[in-house]
């Protein structure tokens, strides 16, 4: 084509020519500057809003927890956690049996525990399961005095299921005359939580058979416990059995 002809080509289309160049403009503007800031602003405004929302929720929470009882609270985890100990407590068990047997008359002799795996080789301790920890226990007293224990093992607070009874001996159908008795038992504990979960997850508050319930369980005797000191009331309040000197070291 000749310069002439591009001229006035050129000369008929540069009025298209400005639109173009502003829509190539505005297009590259869109794609590289405004669409971007336009989705920040979005999701900031989405994360605005869900922090509004925790904000709320943590409110909420901060409130109902300032007016929880404190007292009350821990009243319910001492009561609870003598029922069902966040650790096996071995020591407490067989201090408990002691009690219940000097209560119910009845001799314990051999006691057989299984509690476990607590530690690898190197000492380094393995985390704790929620499985019970079983135990055999042998007791010996006269007919009515090994149907005390077994009730009074029943309803103590500690949770202690009897799995099974094994009499020995032929003396076993002379109700008048000492018996053996091997126990079979399951001793149970549940370890403390290791999270709480959410922050802004709601409180959860006894229901009415929990409550129920808990108000059962703080009627029990509780036995498992050294009388060094004292209890507090809460635990206290089933009724313990004084059995025994106080200071074992001392006459």
């Amino acid at each position: 084509m000749s310069y002439l002809s591009n001229k006035r080509l050129f000369n008929k289309y540069k009025i298209y020519l400005l639109p173009f160049v502003i829509v190539l403009v505005v297009l590259y503007l869109w794609t590289y500057f405004l669409q971007p800031k336009i989705s920040d602003i979005v999701t900031a405004r989405q994360e605005l809003a869900k922090g509004q929302k925790r904000l709320a929720d943590l409110t909420k929470k901060a409130v109902e927890l300032q007016n929880f009882d404190n007292p009350e609270l821990k009243e319910k985890f001492a009561v609870l956690d003598s029922a069902v100990p966040s650790e096996k407590d071995i020591a407490g068990f067989l201090l408990g049996i002691q009690r219940i047997a000097n209560e119910a008359s009845v001799s314990v002799g051999l006691i057989e525990v299984a509690p476990g795996l607590v530690s690898t080789g190197s000492a380094e301790k393995k985390p704790q399961q929620d499985q019970p920890v079983t135990a055999k226990v042998t007791i010996k007293g006269t007919f009515p005095a090994i149907r005390d224990f077994i009730s009074k093992t029943i309803q103590a607070r500690r949770l202690i299921k009897i799995d099974g009874l094994s009499l020995s001996g032929s003396v076993a159908q002379k109700a008048d005359q000492p018996i053996s008795l091997a126990l079979s038992v399951s001793i149970y504990f549940q370890p403390l939580p290791t999270s709480l979960g959410a922050i802004s997850a709601p409180l959860e508050n006894f229901t009415p058979e929990e409550e129920e319930l808990y108000q059962r369980i703080k009627t029990y005797t509780y036995y498992s416990y050294f009388q060094s000191g004292p209890l507090p009331e809460a635990v206290q309040s089933g009724g313990v059995i004084p059995v025994g000197k106080v200071d074992l070291f001392n006459p």
